[in-house]
């Protein structure tokens, strides 16, 4: 099941309303070539600035926004612009740090860690019970932005509540580009699919580490993303469909065709802002799709344009969750 989201950011909204857009995509070369896109200022596209409720505090500049599209049913409109974004500390104190899994020994907790040289952030439950196997969620931020930074917002929309209800892990990346100033997850700025490829296959080697610390169910496994990290969960996840159960594709969309041929028809849940530029490119991938025999679901969010802030608070984590886990992997 392929979930796809795409809407405007708000005021207020996430710190990773950054976006990057495909043109050109080539599905011979396994390559996409980005298209730069006009930044947005002062329009809500930007990131806000954000309190959370969380333990984690990170700063970030990134934001990502909307753009017009050439019409190619293969291309998106990109756009990229740099605005600060805050998470602000509780005072029960920072996650517990490790360099590589060394500190976790099973037990809940929120956790910054380091895998393979990639941070991210890892979220287990107080309700997690390592008798029953654990379904696992990854949260991909968007271009320009960090794992760090999204985990914030991801957070701030109710996704670790979320998880506490329903008893999943969550894992929040960040991608392992150079390209600090817009990075992507295909590692350059040139959404290179193979790249983005390889780099999922990293991810799931990540989550198998985890599996040697919990209880995790190979059938429950799981990704969203939004705007680029909207494009690495489609594109990836359709290269993985044997091991991802569903995908969620927020603020994003490439229109009516695959990009790569899935092994199965993975289910896909699609959102978007009705006034997200992506917004048209997300109804013709999910259109596609259900034509294709994949399980699908579009959300459409009236008054929400490029904004993962903006589609949460119309369509909570745990409605996302709750089609994730009625799609495990067959």
């Amino acid at each position: 099941m392929l979930l796809v989201a795409c809407g405007d950011s708000a005021t207020g909204d996430s710190e990773d309303d950054s976006s990057a857009g495909i043109t050109g995509v080539s599905t011979a070369s396994g390559g996409v070539s980005s298209a730069p896109g006009t930044s947005s200022t002062g329009s809500g596209d930007a990131t806000d600035g954000v309190t959370t409720t969380g333990d984690a505090s990170e700063s970030g500049a990134s934001s990502e926004s909307s753009a017009t599209s050439t019409g190619d049913p293969t291309s998106d409109p990109s756009a990229t612009s740099d605005a600060s974004a805050t998470t602000t500390p509780a005072t029960s104190g920072e996650p517990t740090t490790s360099d590589g899994g060394g500190e976790l020994d099973g037990e809940p907790g929120e956790f910054v860690l380091s895998y393979d040289a990639r941070e991210y952030r890892l979220y287990v439950p107080g309700s997690y019970d390592p008798g029953v196997a654990a379904p696992l969620v990854l949260g991909l931020h968007g271009a320009g932005d960090t794992g760090a930074n999204f985990y914030g917002a991801v957070k701030a929309s109710g996704w670790t509540a979320a998880s506490e209800a329903s008893a999943f892990i969550l894992v929040v990346p960040s991608t392992k580009s150079p390209y600090s100033d817009f990075a992507n997850w295909s590692g350059n700025p040139q959404n290179d699919i193979d790249e983005m490829i390889a780099e999922m296959g990293e991810l799931l080697a990540l989550v198998d580490e985890l599996g040697t610390h919990y209880h995790v169910d190979p059938a429950q496994l799981h990704a969203f993303g939004f705007s680029n990290g909207g494009l690495f969960t489609a594109f990836t996840g359709m290269s993985h469909a044997s091991a991802l159960a569903s995908l969620a594709v927020l603020g994003y969309g490439w229109g009516p065709g695959y990009v790569v041929t899935p092994p199965r028809k993975i289910p896909v849940q699609f959102a978007c802002g009705a006034s997200d530029g992506f917004h048209t490119y997300a109804v013709n991938s999910e259109s596609f799709l259900a034509s294709q025999g994949h399980e699908t679901r579009m959300e459409s969010i009236a008054g929400v344009g490029h904004s993962f802030l903006g589609i949460m608070s119309s369509l909570p984590p745990a409605d996302v969750f709750a089609w994730m886990q009625s799609h495990p992997l067959p």
